[in-house]
Order: structure tokens, then sequence, then C-alpha cells
């Protein structure tokens, strides 16, 4: 049925919230509080109420915490973890986590952004366009902390690093991926931003949405975080 077009996606928890620190108290960026709870509470809320059932964690650092997360409280969903052996980045994470998935492509988010996004137009972009990833795309007033994106006829076809000043179009960390494609990667540790999504020949789809994007990676976004967890349930 429309609205559960596939049911399981990679989180990707690994990273380190070194500008959280004072906030964080030991805790892996991806537990970080948000509204009384952690911030995997409030995405994990969200994707499944958009029909996701199954999540596999990509852990590493404090790979332990999200694993007692975990199993602190019965939840409406099954899950696995897939922890990497040594730091892998995002595309070396990916690409462990996709051993563990049964379909032929999965969803998958960033652990440390929340972007309002419908997972089933995400999936009917990635379908439409035959691409083996399929980012999503969001407006922002300023793409100097994230790095800006060209989207043309529905590809991306152009990254810029960050530092560059201005509105634009930013990759906002959700992502449509075949699994094969996946496998595909090289083994070892692997930047999805940097080695993957800007590969010669690529030009990966790009859905465009005009949600609301929010980095946790700071105190002060952290704390609008838990005013969008509170709006959005």
């Amino acid at each position: 049925t429309r609205g559960r077009p596939m049911s399981v996606a990679v989180i990707l928890c690994g990273g380190l919230g070194t500008r959280l620190r004072g906030v964080l108290d030991g805790r892996p960026k991806c537990l970080a509080p948000v509204a009384g709870r952690t911030y995997l509470d409030f995405l994990t809320d969200y994707l499944h109420k958009q029909g996701i059932g199954h999540f596999v964690f990509a852990t590493g650092y404090r790979h332990a915490q999200v694993e007692d997360w975990l199993k602190t409280s019965s939840r409406p969903w099954t899950w696995k973890t897939s922890l990497e052996p040594e730091p892998l980045g995002t595309g070396g994470a990916l690409r462990l986590a996709a051993q563990m998935i049964p379909e032929e492509k999965f969803l998958a988010f960033n652990g440390d952004t929340f972007l309002e996004v419908s997972c089933t137009d995400l999936i009917s972009c990635h379908n439409a366009l035959r691409s083996p990833l399929t980012l999503a795309a969001v407006q922002v007033p300023d793409t100097a902390a994230f790095g800006g994106i060209k989207v043309e006829h529905g590809h991306m076809v152009e990254f810029h690093e960050k530092g560059l000043a201005g509105p634009g179009l930013i990759n906002g960390g959700a992502y449509v991926i075949d699994k094969a494609f996946a496998l595909s990667w090289p083994s070892g540790p692997l930047s999805l931003e940097r080695d993957i999504l800007t590969r010669v020949g690529l030009a990966p789809a790009a859905h465009v949405t005009s949600g609301r994007f929010l980095d946790i990676g700071t105190p002060e976004n952290l704390a609008l975080a838990g005013e969008m967890a509170v709006a959005l349930n």
C-alpha cells in the first residue's frame, strides 16, 4: 500500500559528537537528549510512522550504549546492529550494514541530522530515475557549514565542499541505496560523501524536499530538535 513501500532503514550511529561533548556526558551523538528522550527515539518514531518496521543501526563509537538503549524498552519495530571493527566512515559503515539486509534496496539516514521527508516520495524518485543511489536534497539559507550541491534534471551534478556561503541545496542525509551497489564499494574506510556521491559517472538521483532540516551537532541546534520533536509528535 502507498506509504509502506519499503520497510527497512539503516541509521548511521557512529558520530563522535565533538561539538556536543558538554551536553552528551559521554554518550554517542545519536543518543543526545531531545525532549526528555534521545535523538534516536525521535528519529525512529518519525520513520516508524512512515512504515519503517526494521532498523539496522550502524554502530562504532560507544556502540554498547546504543545496544543498551535498544534493550531498555520494547520497540514497535525489529532491529539489528552492525558494529564496525574499526572506524569505517559513512560509506564503509553502510557497506557493512548492507550485508544484513535481505531486500534489494534500503533507506539510510544520518543519526545526527533530521530531515522532514516523505520516504514514499524518496523511494518513488529512486525507482523512477533508476539510479543505484538517491539522496534527499533540501534548501537551506546558508550552505557554508554543509557543502552545497547542484541538481539538474533530477540528478546531483556538482558538490561543493564546506565554506561556500549563501543559500542553496545541500545533501539532507537521507538516501535510498541499491544493496548490490553498496556491496560493490571497496572494503575499508570510505566516505559516502567524498568517495561515492562524487564518483565520476554516478550522478546520483536527487529528490528535492521543502521539509525542515536540522543538524543536531551543536547545543543550539540540539535545543531546536526538542522543539521540532514536540511539533511533529
